[in-house]
């Protein structure tokens, strides 16, 4: 046995030196399985590599070659053996289909030379020559176009390569292909590109050139309008399609990095189930998209990314019940202008006892909630109507002043800022839910209702009666729900989780412990107190008809008053507020 591997070994190291017999290939062959391949592919193994190319197996190229990383080009070693055994007539398929993202311009001129001797446009030559970023080589692509297939739809791949790039010489081609691409059966990307090209000059040109072909029959008159109608939007404002064109390049070159991260990510989500390892899994894929995020400098692709920070934070926040690791996640996702991962980033700050930075936090976002210029409207904008607007402002504000004296508050909440916070709730609860699987099923999902003091409305459709919220009551305050929700860490995400549950609690002390516990300054709880004993005074019903009732299904408890109430007033009491009638 030992002396097989060493022969193995020895044949190994030896595949480029000597042709081997069939002997050797069958002993060889027997320590490398499509699994064994596949593992070499992933940790792009170039002598496993030239081993399998000793066997002569294209099957195994093909294993070692779909278990590569996409992350980055193809690694120079790798490259050079596709280089070496190009025109292998058994393995020379596979390993020319290996080169994804290729470097080198010599291998480039082996794809152009096989291109422009093949004699059918089937060829797989026409895609694999495109697999590249190098640049210097549209001029060689633009002489070798006319041998590409044009496909209804598609166009020609390789005036698309070169649209892509915004080579100059393809712009009169892409024109030419405004008609064709219609005749064909419906246009390829042709005047996509070419309105990419960020120039009024190719516009113009692209516009002669439909007023001619139009003109002498070469493009219908349904192609001539649509093409009209966007070279025309383009030329009226050359400014808004240019940065329209730059938002969409980017955000596709943000698409084509999630791609090459595919393995990454793919890592992660297998680990899903495992929460510390799931977050340092998920945090590496982030940081290389984040990385090439940056470099694109473009605020709508930042906050893609933060959104997937978000995601990542909460993750870390609710699964993994770790506030510490979850904060620089959050705060990705704060500094690249997410909503929810700003309020999460702040608040976890505050439960965390840090109480500058807190306040760093609530005032940078109180200042993006006042900007009614911001490139993106982080918070809503802050004029009259827009109500989650005016609950983000008044609720940072009234934070921020918790923070600086430890005085809890006691203030007054306009009817719009009340009507913001359920409207919050509301669209929240959903996003939040999925990161606590205890209470992923039975959530209630009901529309946004506008509050007014004297009472809230809401659509009847999700109007509800007493005997449902009475069920989502039984539900909330089963032992078990109870007890999954003492696994979240004090906070406010976990609170828009758990109101339900809380509002059911059987005990009025209980009900407000839980709400200090989660809301330290006592501002959302004074909006929801407040709602509950406004409905006790007004009219239980009112809260079926803005869909309060199923938020906090703790009102369809018994007793007059009953738990949930008892707290409201209790509360309200203790602070010396009151509900306010409106006049």
């Amino acid at each position: 046995m030992r002396a097989a591997l060493a022969t193995v070994l020895v044949l190994a190291s030896l595949v480029t030196d000597a042709a081997l017999t069939d002997a050797e290939k069958k002993l060889l062959n027997s320590s490398v399985s499509v699994d064994r391949a596949a593992e070499m592919g992933k940790a792009s193994d170039a002598a496993g590599l030239a081993q399998i190319i000793a066997l002569g197996d294209p099957n195994l190229v093909s294993s070692f070659s779909r278990a590569m990383p996409r992350s980055e080009p193809l690694p120079p070693a790798i490259e050079s053996q596709v280089l070496a055994h190009f025109d292998d007539p058994v393995v020379g398929p596979a390993l020319r289909a290996m080169a994804i993202r290729y470097q080198t311009r010599a291998l480039f001129d082996r794809f152009y030379a096989a291109a422009d001797k093949a004699y059918q446009d089937g060829d797989p030559v026409f895609e694999y020559i495109l697999r590249t970023d190098q640049p210097g080589i549209e001029e060689a692509v633009l002489k070798l176009a006319p041998k590409f297939p044009t496909k209804p739809g598609w166009g020609n791949a390789a005036l698309n390569f070169l649209g892509a790039r915004k080579y100059p010489g393809a712009v009169d081609p892409l024109i030419k292909e405004l008609s064709e691409d219609d005749r064909g059966g419906g246009y390829g990307p042709a005047l996509y590109l070419l309105l990419h090209y960020d120039s009024p000059e190719v516009w113009r040109k692209a516009s002669d050139g439909i007023e001619r072909m139009h003109g002498d029959g070469r493009m219908t008159d349904a192609a001539y309008k649509r093409a009209r109608t966007d070279l025309d939007t383009a030329l009226r404002d050359p400014q808004a399609a240019i940065a329209s064109s730059h938002k969409e390049e980017h955000m596709k070159a943000l698409n084509a990095r999630r791609s090459q991260l595919y393995q990454l990510m793919q890592d992660a989500a297998r680990l899903r189930s495992e929460p510390a390892r799931y977050v340092e899994a998920q945090g590496k894929y982030l940081a290389g998209l984040d990385e090439f995020a940056s470099g694109l400098n473009d605020p709508a692709v930042t906050w893609e990314v933060a959104r997937e920070y978000t995601n990542l934070g909460l993750y870390a926040l609710l699964t993994a019940n770790d506030p510490k690791g979850a904060l620089p996640f959050l705060e990705k996702a704060a500094k690249g202008r997410d909503d929810f991962g700003t309020i999460a980033f702040a608040d976890t700050l505050e439960h965390l006892g840090d109480k500058a930075g807190a306040i760093a936090a609530y005032e940078a976002a109180l200042a993006a909630a006042n900007d009614a210029h911001a490139p993106r409207q982080t918070f809503g904008t802050p004029v009259p109507g827009d109500n989650m607007n005016e609950f983000w402002r008044s609720w940072f504000a009234a934070e921020i002043e918790h923070l600086r004296t430890g005085s809890m508050f006691r203030g007054r909440v306009s009817e719009g800022a009340i009507s913001g916070f359920w409207q919050f709730v509301i669209l929240s609860r959903s996003n939040v839910t999925t990161y606590f699987q205890a209470l992923s099923s039975a959530r209630v999902v009901t529309g946004s209702p506008a509050y007014a003091s004297h009472g809230l409305t809401n659509p009847v459709y999700i109007r509800g009666d007493w005997p449902e919220i009475a069920e989502l009551y039984s539900r909330a305050s089963s032992p078990e729900r109870l007890q999954a929700i003492a696994q979240l860490p004090a906070s406010r995400i976990s609170l828009l989780l758990t109101m339900a549950e809380v509002s059911a609690r059987t005990d009025p002390a209980a009900i407000l412990s839980d709400f200090a516990r989660d809301d330290p300054s006592g501002y959302w709880t004074t909006i929801v107190m407040g709602t509950v004993a406004h409905h006790q005074a007004a009219g239980r019903d009112g809260a079926l008809d803005d869909g309060v009732a199923k938020l906090v299904p703790g009102m369809a408890a018994p007793g007059q008053p009953n738990p949930l109430e008892t707290a409201a007033r209790r509360f309200m009491q203790s602070r010396g507020l009151r509900v306010a009638e409106k006049r």
